[in-house]
C-alpha cells in the first residue's frame, strides 16, 4: 500500500478466512507472477466472501489472455458488496497478448475502521473466460504512537474560543501550531468564531442576611424557639409561685390579727 499511515494484511486465495461458494478449483503456479504461487479459479457463476476488521479492502486477481478467432467477446462480470451493499461492478476484458497478474479488480476506499464483510458475486464466467482470484488486501489505520496525536492552539487572550482572565501560565496540552494532528489527519482550529463560549460572569453570592432555608437552619431555629419558651415559662411560673406565697402570707397574717383583736378587747374590759 502506498499510504504509510495504513497497516496492511494480505489474505492469499488459499486462506481459510475466505469462504467460497460454488465449484472453485486451485491453480498452482511455479513462477513469481502470483502471490504465494497460487490462485483460485472459477468457470461458472458463484461467489466468495471475507469477514475482516479494517477500513479498506482490495481484491486482486489474474486475467487469462484472449484466444484467437473467438466468436464471442471475451469478458467476465463480477459485483462487489460491503456489508450487503453493492459498491461496484467490474467487467474484465481479456488481453490479446499474454496472461496478466496482480490486476486490481476492486477497492472499497475508506470504510471506517470497523468489522465489515466483503461479498463478491461472479455473475458471468465460463471455462473459456475463467475468473482467477489471487489475493485480498485489508488495510487498517496505523497503530504507530510515535507521531504527535494532539496539538491545540495556544491560549491567545484575543481568541473568542480560548481566553484566560488573569493568567499567563502555559497549558501543557496546548501549543502554537493551531492544528489537531492524528497521524496524517490535520484539523485547523484557528477559525473558531462560530463556536459558542459560556460567559465568564460569576453568579451572585447569596447574602448572609437571607433567611436560612436549609433543614439544619430550620432545626436550629426550632431549638432556639423551644429554649426561649422554656425560659419564659420558668420565669412566669416563678413569679406566679412568689405571688402565691406572698398572698398566702398576707392572708395568714390578716387572719391572725382578726383572731387576736377580740382577745385584747376582752382583757381590757
Amino acid at each position: 500500500m502506498s499510504d504509510a499511515s495504513l497497516d496492511s494484511t494480505i489474505y492469499d486465495d488459499s486462506s481459510d478466512q475466505i469462504r467460497y461458494i460454488g465449484p472453485w478449483y486451485p491453480i498452482a503456479s511455479s513462477g513469481s507472477d502470483t502471490y504465494n504461487s497460487t490462485m483460485s479459479g472459477l468457470n461458472e457463476p458463484a461467489s466468495f466472501s471475507l469477514s475482516f476488521l479494517g477500513s479498506q479492502v482490495s481484491v486482486y486477481g489474474g486475467v487469462q489472455h484472449e484466444e484467437e478467432n473467438l466468436s464471442v467477446s471475451p469478458s467476465i462480470s463480477s459485483a462487489y458488496s460491503i456489508d450487503n451493499v453493492v459498491i461496484d461492478t467490474y467487467n474484465i476484458v481479456m488481453p490479446t497478448g499474454s496472461d496478466e497478474f496482480g490486476v486490481l479488480f476492486f477497492t472499497s476506499g475508506d470504510l471506517g475502521a470497523s468489522d465489515h464483510q466483503l461479498s463478491v458475486n461472479i455473475t458471468y464466467t465460463s471455462p473459456t473466460f475463467p475468473y482467477w482470484l489471487d489475493y485480498i488486501i485489508v488495510s487498517s489505520p496505523s497503530t504507530n504512537t510515535s507521531s504527535s496525536l494532539l496539538s491545540l492552539p495556544s491560549t491567545n487572550p484575543s481568541s473568542p474560543l480560548l481566553s484566560s482572565p488573569s493568567t499567563n501560565t502555559p497549558n501543557p496540552l496546548l501549543s502554537s501550531t493551531g492544528s489537531v494532528h492524528i497521524h496524517s489527519l490535520s484539523i485547523d482550529l484557528r477559525s473558531t468564531s462560530s463556536v459558542p463560549v459560556p460567559s465568564s460572569t460569576k453568579s451572585p453570592i447569596p447574602s448572609n442576611s437571607a433567611t436560612p432555608s436549609t433543614p439544619v437552619a430550620q432545626a436550629g431555629n426550632a431549638v432556639l424557639h423551644t429554649a426561649a419558651g422554656l425560659i419564659a415559662g420558668s420565669v412566669i411560673g416563678g413569679i406566679l409561685l412568689l405571688c402565691l406565697l406572698l398572698g398566702s402570707l398576707f392572708l395568714w397574717r390578716r387572719a391572725r390579727k382578726e383572731i387576736r383583736a377580740p382577745d385584747e378587747e376582752e382583757s381590757m374590759e
